[in-house]
């Protein structure tokens, strides 16, 4: 059974999906995500002390490049059709 079928059939049931995230999983996967950008930043900059600047660039076009290709990424399954949680695999294929 594909996800958003099991999904529909677990909201016409009436019970909790197993597979289903509440509000509060997802804030604070998306706060512990948004706590790695300073430490990279740090690190960078203990990496490269002649170019702080530079590292903070570099950093941060990294950053706008992974939302780029999430963003495309997801996309794409969803036109796919593969289902709103096979998003997350685009994601953990970015790692």
């Amino acid at each position: 059974m594909h996800a958003h079928a099991y999904a529909a059939q677990c909201a016409v049931e009436e019970k909790r999906c197993p597979q289903a995230h509440s509000d509060t999983d997802v804030k604070l996967t998306s706060a512990m995500a948004m706590m790695a950008i300073p430490t990279i930043q740090v690190l960078l900059t203990e990496y490269g002390p002649e170019a702080p600047t530079l590292m903070g660039a570099l950093n941060l076009a990294a950053l706008n490049l992974a939302n780029t290709l999430g963003a495309v990424g997801g996309s794409a399954v969803l036109a796919a059709g593969l289902g709103v949680l096979s998003t997350a695999w685009v994601g953990v294929l970015l790692i």
